[in-house]
């Protein structure tokens, strides 16, 4: 087969240069779309990633960087595994198709709430007044825009136990022996943002 040699460049890179056959030469980069899901909570278990695009089989998946264990579906479509520990914490995973020395463009996947939606509204809390010498108790926040990745944050510390039960709904335990007699501002918390507060009265 006749050969060819030269340099193929794309906006200031080089994709390939040398000498190949004219088979080699019409090698291309797999085209990555987009994944599905593109976000997910903060602490999701495991899941099945889709990967979308115009692929061929053998093509492999990359996640941060990362080989991933790949299935072909179709020309369109691949999918991976995602575990537990891919979603420990909030940030961006850089998914990725690579075909030999080539790959295609970076697609995210989200992990945590969109720092673009509504932050969320704390508007009652129950109960409002705890005795100090009943011990630990569940405390409920009510409000609007909860989403998964959300705390309850009492006295500026995060519930560890804090579940979000819908989107006008969370719950958490308080330890009362912690806080002592007093009056103590109770909010959500979405990232570095906390909404406003509702007061908790703790009495001797």
């Amino acid at each position: 087969m006749r050969g060819i040699s030269g340099t193929i460049r794309r906006a200031g890179s080089i994709l390939w240069s040398g000498a190949q056959t004219a088979s080699e030469y019409f090698v291309t980069a797999p085209y990555l779309h987009f994944v599905s899901p593109a976000r997910v909570a903060i602490g999701s278990g495991a899941m099945v990633l889709h990967v979308r695009g115009v692929f061929q089989n053998g093509d492999t998946v990359q996640v941060g960087g990362a080989d991933r264990a790949t299935t072909f579906v179709d020309g369109d479509d691949m999918t991976v595994p995602m575990t537990p520990a891919d979603f420990a914490a909030p940030g961006k995973l850089l998914v990725r198709v690579k075909r030999g020395a080539l790959k295609s463009r970076v697609a995210p996947l989200y992990v945590g709430p969109d720092p673009l939606s509504p932050l969320p509204r704390a508007q009652s809390i129950v109960p409002d007044t705890v005795s100090a010498a009943g011990g630990d108790f569940p405390i409920t926040v009510t409000g609007t825009g909860f989403a998964p990745g959300d705390v309850i944050v009492v006295d500026g510390v995060a519930l560890a136990d804090s579940d979000i039960v819908s989107a006008t709904e969370a719950t958490g335990t308080v330890d009362v022996d912690i806080l002592g007699a007093g009056t103590y501002p109770v909010a959500m918390r979405r990232g570095a943002a906390t909404t406003q507060t509702k007061p908790l009265t703790v009495t001797p």
